[in-house]
């Protein structure tokens, strides 16, 4: 849920930044543990990716992926990494989204997400892109439904529900966006 992401750029800080998730675990994530005494909250360091951050609404079936928008969300610095701003389609090299695009469908077929919506966020450096996270969900508390349904049409939540009820109709998507118009949503 991204709460309590933190850059830290020496070990003083590293240690503050997980004192400070140690106690967002304990606080909201330590009561959805399976039983007394277990805990599914942890703390994951990761490398800090200099460059814009991108994020990517994908729909998969039968082991395709779908990248149904590929969108610009700015690029936070830190220390904290609020996100301020989400429009689709962004303003990108069509080389760079070809290998933006292809990274995404590597990522979901190796995680093994097969069938369903996939949320993946990556930061670009270099024209590189890094994948950042990859989670088989709707983004933005399902505001990714609306993004993608106003950039580009289609109904992201629908393709979900029709694929559990027995498939979802993907006549006509491709593997890369198609959008037709600009959606953004600033976050105040």
């Amino acid at each position: 849920s991204s709460q309590g992401v933190i850059r830290a750029d020496d070990e003083d800080a590293l240690r503050a930044a997980v004192d400070v998730v140690d106690a967002i675990n304990r606080e909201t994530l330590d009561g959805l543990s399976p039983g007394e005494g277990q805990r599914r909250a942890g703390v994951i360091v990761e490398e800090y990716i200099d460059g814009p951050e991108w994020s990517a609404e994908c729909f998969c079936q039968a082991g395709h992926v779908y990248v149904l928008a590929l969108g610009e969300k700015g690029n936070p610095c830190g220390p904290y990494f609020e996100e301020l701003r989400y429009v689709i389609p962004g303003k990108i090299d069509p080389a760079i989204e070809t290998r933006c695009i292809d990274e995404i469908a590597r990522g979901i077929r190796a995680l093994g997400i097969t069938d369903g919506p996939a949320h993946v966020e990556l930061r670009l450096l270099d024209g590189v892109p890094y994948i950042l996270e990859i989670g088989a969900r709707l983004g933005g508390s399902g505001l990714a439904n609306y993004m993608v349904r106003a950039s580009s049409g289609r109904q992201l939540v629908r393709l979900v529900a029709q694929n559990l009820l027995g498939g979802a109709d993907v006549g006509g998507l491709t593997p890369q966006p198609s959008p037709v118009a600009v959606s953004a949503c600033f976050i105040v």
